[in-house]
């Protein structure tokens, strides 16, 4: 029902701008495109114009929030710094394979526990899993045991 008026209008608008297109017009081929073109815009400009006024209104985001998707937000699922951190502590960086990563708000701070498995010494995969301490604003503090 909320779409139902613009869309009447959108009809109604592509219907006036469409005639007054094949009207202006003198050739038979400009008037049919002049009456599509004017049909396209006058239908898809309140729709397109009703679409930004019906949009849902964004909350903002309180601190943890942000910090809480600042942590958790990358394409697989793990935390690029601590990604990063740990890679360089392995003895086969590109072995690393991430398999999840949690994160818990403590009081000040937060945890960020992350599961991986990656080569060890002797080529075989390992599965490990890597704890770190990160400061209330979501910067890296150090690995906890």
């Amino acid at each position: 029902m909320e779409m139902f008026i613009p869309l009447l209008i959108g009809i109604i608008f592509a219907f006036v701008i469409s005639r007054w297109a094949y009207k202006k017009e003198s050739t038979k081929s400009r008037k049919l495109i002049g009456a599509i073109l004017g049909a396209v815009i006058g239908f898809s400009a309140p729709l397109i114009i009703a679409s930004f006024i019906m949009a849902p209104d964004v909350t903002p985001k309180t601190h943890d929030e942000m910090v809480m998707a600042k942590l958790t937000n990358s394409l697989d699922g793990c935390q690029l710094d601590m990604k990063q951190k740990v890679k360089k502590l392995m003895n086969d960086p590109d072995s690393f394979k991430c398999i999840e990563t949690n994160v818990i708000k403590r009081k000040d701070d937060y945890v960020l526990i992350m599961q991986f498995t990656g080569k060890n010494q002797l080529g075989g995969n390992v599965k490990n899993v890597a704890k770190a301490e990160y400061d209330s604003d979501g910067k890296f503090v150090k690995f906890i045991e």
